[in-house]
């Protein structure tokens, strides 16, 4: 299996916040709304709380009050304005269809809209009428065991990533490749 990481990987950004700010409205409360998270990310970045904790105060922060109907419809709008990079247009889609995964930090409520033909696995949300929680954290060592979850029988031949935080998909894997502004910067064989 060829693994892919979404946000700096397969495009030039991060897109949480991008989504966050989709679905809530940009409006007054949002920019005030805005201004915790940064203080929140500031805290992250300190190393004071970790990523799962901050991605839990976005979600109460920009999701809550919203049906899983309304963030579905919200997703569907998002993702027709983000652009994919060299790397989807030249590796990813070189791959064949059936042995590549988009793995990814991001939600799947909007991963899976924006690529609904393809093996997708994401952070998972989880809705009771209008409250929405995280269910499961894809980042870090939440990507092996999403990925141990679904195809733990299939070894991983390559994983493309911006980011060393997937250290441990890394490992799992028999080669992999850093990722910046587009292009490979350095890769690595197990």
């Amino acid at each position: 299996m060829i693994l892919f990481d979404f946000d700096k990987t397969l495009i030039d950004k991060d897109t949480l916040f991008g989504f966050y700010k989709t679905v809530h409205g940009d409006n007054t409360l949002f920019k005030f709304k805005r201004l915790i998270i940064i203080l929140v990310a500031i805290i992250y970045k300190l190393k004071i709380i970790n990523n799962t904790r901050l991605k839990k105060i976005g979600i109460t922060l920009f999701l809550n009050g919203k049906t899983q109907a309304e963030i579905e419809e919200k997703a569907e709008v998002y993702v027709k304005g983000l652009k994919l990079n060299s790397i989807y247009h030249d590796i990813f889609l070189s791959c064949p269809q059936e042995k590549r995964l988009i793995i990814s930090a991001s939600p799947e409520i909007y991963l899976k809209k924006m690529f609904p033909n393809e093996n997708v696995l994401g952070t998972i949300l989880n809705f009771d009428h209008k409250e929405v929680k995280l269910k499961l954290n894809c980042y870090k060592d939440g990507k092996v065991l999403r990925y141990n979850e679904k195809y733990s029988n299939i070894p991983i031949d390559s994983v493309y990533s911006d980011s060393y935080s997937d250290m441990p998909l890394f490992k799992k894997s028999k080669d992999y490749h850093i990722i910046e502004k587009s292009s490979i910067k350095a890769s690595y064989t197990n």
